[in-house]
Parts: C-alpha cells; sequence; structure tokens
C-alpha cells in the first residue's frame, strides 16, 4: 500500500467521521426529549414576543 493509497483511505475515513457526528448531533437535536418538554410550560422570562408589535401597526 503506497503513501496516495493511505492518504485516500484516511481521507475517506474522515469524511465518513465527520457525516456520522453531523447525523448523530442533528438526530439528537430533533428527538424530543423530556428536557425540551420541561421548558415549554415556564413562561419567557423578559422576553415578551408582542412587544412593539402595537407601536409598530399604529405608524
Amino acid at each position: 500500500m503506497n503513501e496516495q493509497q493511505k492518504r485516500s483511505l484516511m481521507i475517506a475515513g474522515a469524511v465518513v467521521a465527520i457525516v456520522a457526528a453531523i447525523a448523530f448531533v442533528t438526530r439528537e437535536a430533533t428527538k424530543p426529549t423530556e428536557t425540551i418538554n420541561k421548558f415549554e410550560d415556564v413562561p419567557a422570562k423578559g422576553i415578551d414576543r408582542n412587544a412593539g408589535k402595537a407601536e409598530r401597526k399604529e405608524r
């Protein structure tokens, strides 16, 4: 096995590892968990998403 083949194999392995890591993170991020559901009932403190909409409509 020459240097070119070794380098190609290493690059292919790195690409597979990166794709696997991205797939794992994406799957974990989109999986509904108890921790995410816990925060749905808690109102956001200090952030009112509707604040300022009434003023904008008046203009």
